[in-house]
């Protein structure tokens, strides 16, 4: 077994590189900024406002580079003893430390002020835990590089693996040159994946800044009261040639916006499998190195809108331990690559025969009750103030939920077995979620008075990452599945 030739220099506790004072300062600012955005609306709006607000606001900035700056200096990493040493912290001093066997996963990105300074923000994940133990803003990428050699290196000792291949090559490079590409975002795909994302999303966050920035604009008396523009919007409602033009503007709008951020987020995609897990790598600002280890993946789901549903192309999802933000998301795929990707988790999955129940039709019968009485109260109050513009929109949002509650009861179906709970869905497209019971934590049901009625309870199940809620299953077979799970759970256990 060779040794490990490491820099002696990381057992000198070190910052960053000095780019990341800079970037301190700048989430400082930005914080501050949120904190007092009230009154820095009140001193830019009010005419000639006391000197003393300038004083204080050169006050609060100066204490927010203070700190910025102490924040900085007070931040310093080392490598010791097989462990990774970090220590933190102005006010409140912190120290952590992570023997390198602990160590899943090490990730870096860069958004375009860190590629300019040709440095990148470091990551370290340890096994178990529900967010990165440590970040790091800037370091220099040969730092990270030799970073990443030393622990996974000594890691490899640790594991009595022979860091050092008949070609001389060490472990990590063995490691590198051994990842398969299992996909890689073509293109084309890329932009069929931004022309089919969900453009109603994208709709809608340029909807509330139109309106928040409208606000603002408002606010700031640059903009008159909507009062003004009441009469210019009826005679826009009234003009159907105008609103059907609006409309389709605002589509082309949003399918811009939704190309760019495809473009942005998954520019030169690559999917790696690894020994023991998966490796991303993506990014055309803000580039961005993600690994996964196997373990750390409670479940899986994929979909489709009814968009990609035409022409084959699925969303693919790994849900990491932690909470549902963190998801590893895959774009694109076809279903060849999603199989072959849950049989790389899974080995048995695909041959396994599942039966597959129905929720009960009550869920719909509540959903339309419900639906009909908000519509009918909202139309009586139209009308009662004469609004009768506002009926049509209103059929139609009444429409659109009463379709999306049936479509939603007639695709949810749920199967369980010794090893897997699988539930499908989706509304206007598909959505498989596939939660193995040796990841299950706690199974429970739960229900409402509308369900104690008709015999019904919903069951809930969390895995370390999400919560796979099953509704309006028969009271008997739900508490029959509870006591399966249970038991499944402590046997794997």
């Amino acid at each position: 077994m060779s040794e490990i030739n490491t820099n002696p220099s990381f057992a000198i506790p070190q910052r960053q590189h000095i780019a990341g004072l800079l970037i301190i300062l700048v989430k400082q600012y930005r914080a501050a900024i949120s904190s007092f955005f009230p009154f820095l609306i009140y001193v830019f709006v009010k005419e000639d406002p006391p000197v003393y607000v300038y004083y204080g606001l050169a006050a609060f900035l100066l204490l927010y580079t203070v700190f910025a700056i102490f924040k900085f200096l007070n931040i310093k990493y080392s490598i010791v003893n097989q462990e990774f040493i970090y220590k933190g912290g102005v006010l409140n001093k912190k120290k952590i430390t992570i023997p390198f066997e602990n160590i899943m996963n090490i990730d870096y990105e860069q958004n375009v002020v860190q590629q300019v300074l040709d440095v990148g923000k470091l990551k370290i994940e340890t096994a178990g835990s529900n967010k990165e133990e440590i970040e790091l803003y800037a370091i220099t990428l040969d730092k990270i590089k030799e970073i990443r050699k030393i622990i996974f290196e000594e890691k490899a000792i640790i594991q009595k693996v022979d860091t050092t291949l008949d070609d001389g090559t060490t472990n990590e490079e063995s490691v590198s040159s051994k990842r398969e590409l299992i996909y890689q975002l073509s293109n084309i795909n890329l932009l069929k994946s931004g022309l089919t994302a969900n453009h109603l999303e994208t709709g809608g966050i340029i909807l509330a800044l139109i309106f928040s920035f409208g606000q603002r604009l408002q606010d700031w008396k640059i903009l008159g009261d909507y009062d003004e523009y009441e009469e210019n919007i009826y005679n826009f409602v009234g003009t159907l040639k105008l609103f059907v033009l609006v409309i389709i503007l605002f589509l082309i709008i949003s399918v811009i916006v939704s190309i760019v951020r495809q473009l942005i987020v998954y520019f030169e995609f690559r999917f790696y499998r690894t020994s023991d897990g998966f490796y991303i790598s993506r990014g055309l600002f803000n580039k961005k190195l993600l690994a996964v280890k196997d373990q750390k993946i409670q479940s899986i789901y994929y979909k489709q809108n009814i968009l990609r549903r035409l022409i084959g192309m699925y969303d693919f999802h790994l849900q990491k331990i932690g909470d549902v933000k963190q998801v590893i998301h895959i774009p694109g795929m076809d279903i060849q690559t999603v199989d072959k990707t849950i049989s790389i988790l899974y080995p048995d999955f695909l041959q396994r025969d599942f039966t597959f129940h129905k929720i009960s039709h009550y869920y719909f019968q509540r959903a339309l009750l419900f639906t009909l009485i908000f519509t009918s109260i909202i139309a009586s109050l139209l009308i009662w103030f004469e609004l009768y513009l506002g009926l049509i929109p209103l059929m139609l949002l009444s429409s659109y939920l009463i379709i999306n509650f049936y479509l939603k009861y007639k695709k949810f179906q749920f199967a369980i077995d010794d090893d897997y709970v699988v539930v499908n869905g989706g509304r206007f497209g598909t959505k498989k979620k596939i939660v193995p019971i040796s990841k299950i934590q706690i199974v429970s049901t739960t229900d409402s008075p509308y369900q104690r009625n008709k015999g019904l309870r919903t069951i809930e199940i969390r895995d370390g990452g999400s919560v796979t809620r099953i509704p309006f299953v028969q009271e008997d077979l739900a508490k029959a599945m509870q006591e399966f799970l249970v038991y499944q759970i402590e046997v794997k256990e």
